[in-house]
């Protein structure tokens, strides 16, 4: 039992990804250096110059001390909208790293505990046999990964990326647990010649480079794009990740923002889903429960979709726009299912294969010489939509599906990451 919504045109296509892949255990602490914004639930901060509902504003960054997003051009500076992490020239804008090709690569990574984690790591061997066919680089990846999610803790990550510098990593691709723990062993590296790549979360150092989703365009696009589809009017829920985290408060912030210039769509509760299908759906089916009114869009803030659309079929519940942050094979599914009763939805995707190419291409072209100019490189998120589902939807994988979506042409287009590098194609 699906609600019909009338078709508007739609675009093509946080660290939430990564955050719910990982699973709650190291959840906490690695957001830590994520910074803040407004309390759940909180107003957010009121910002000049709103544009119409179904925009998505475009706000300084939060920690710019030089001015360097000024610099660049400008669709790397609108990427760049809300950010908040520091902003800091890169130490490899002049200075080359100490070793040339071929080079050793070290991995430090979180332990592998769930479907998406497999895939990214997987695919980080995949580009590594690649690049070593090519002359790129040479031995073996060093890897530094901890077994146990539950008990890791940030001295562990130190002491094992302190050890893939001693055991002779040039470069080191890295998913931090805590950036501000990170930054001093970073610092220590980066003085030796050895850069380091993160693949999510973000250490404050001029000598990493820092590759991820701008939290707050991650959110603040598809809900943009979602006022639209309900022409600026609705009941909305919202289904966050847990409670008084820095991702979470940042992307709340984020939805408030834009809502701000949609005074007629209202936020009638915000729940936790614990990036779990399950615990989504058991929250929602409470929430529900207690407001009979009409919803009319669920804003899930990270994988959380399947978990949504089970629980309004679970009570007998017309679907809403479902504003799916982080897609899944199971919520497309569903998406798919219900599209023939015209429903209409707007998604985020990223699949791990698409992180990892990105996010290794990043670190040959640092190690090649290209010359990052800054130390973050944000993502543009593009969308799913209704003109673009069948690209995305997994044949064969229905609701219940723990798939990644299909990958859809790369995670960051080479032509935008150019404009981060003063020597691309060196």
């Amino acid at each position: 039992m699906f609600s019909k919504q009338l078709k508007t045109e739609g675009g093509p296509g946080h660290p939430v990804r990564w955050i719910a892949a990982m699973g709650a255990a190291a959840l906490v602490v690695g957001l830590s250096a994520c910074g803040s914004a407004a309390a759940p639930g909180g107003d957010a901060t009121p910002i000049a110059g709103l544009g119409d509902c179904g925009t998505a504003p475009v706000i300084p960054a939060q920690d710019d001390p030089d001015d360097l997003i000024s610099t660049l051009p400008q669709e790397a500076q609108d990427a760049f909208s809300g950010f908040n992490q520091p902003v800091l020239a890169s130490s490899w804008a002049d200075a080359l790293p100490a070793a040339g090709k071929p080079y050793t690569v070290g991995l430090a990574f979180l332990p592998v505990s769930n479907a998406w984690a497999t895939a990214a790591v997987a695919e980080i061997n995949a580009d590594f046999d690649k690049a070593k066919a090519e002359g790129l680089v040479e031995g073996d990846l060093l890897v530094q990964i901890p077994a146990d999610a539950a008990t890791m803790t940030a001295a562990d990550q130190i002491a094992g990326y302190e050890k893939l510098v001693q055991q002779g990593a040039d470069v080191i691709l890295m998913y931090p647990l805590d950036g501000e723990a990170m930054k001093a062993p970073v610092d220590a590296a980066g003085e030796k010649g050895i850069p380091t790549i993160t693949i999510v979360g973000n250490v404050p150092s001029q000598y990493a480079i820092n590759v991820g989703n701008n939290a707050f365009n991650y959110v603040a696009q598809p809900v943009a794009e979602a006022a639209k589809l309900l022409d600026g009017k609705g009941n909305l829920v919202i289904v966050a990740g847990i409670e008084g985290i820095s991702i979470t408060t940042v992307s709340l912030d984020a939805a408030q923002q834009v809502l701000q210039a949609c005074p007629d769509i209202k936020v009638v509760g915000t729940v936790f889903g614990g990036y779990s299908n399950s615990v989504t759906k058991s929250s929602l089916v409470t929430f529900l429960a207690s407001h009979p009114e009409q919803i009319d869009a669920v804003l899930q803030i990270g994988t959380m979709g399947a978990g949504v659309w089970d629980a309004f079929e679970s009570v007998g519940r017309p679907a809403p726009v479902v504003i799916d942050i982080g897609t899944t094979a199971a919520s497309l599914a569903y998406w798919k299912q219900a599209e023939a009763d015209g429903y209409v939805g707007v998604g985020v995707p990223e699949t791990a294969k698409q992180v990892v190419d990105s996010v290794w291409d990043v670190l040959q072209r640092v190690m090649a010489g290209e010359k990052p100019l800054v130390n973050q490189i944000p993502v543009v998120p593009k969308l799913v939509t209704n003109d673009n589902l069948d690209d995305y939807v997994v044949p064969g994988e229905g609701t219940s599906s723990q798939a990644d979506t299909q990958s859809v042409g790369p995670w960051i287009d080479q032509e935008y990451l150019d404009q981060y590098f003063s020597s691309p194609g060196n």
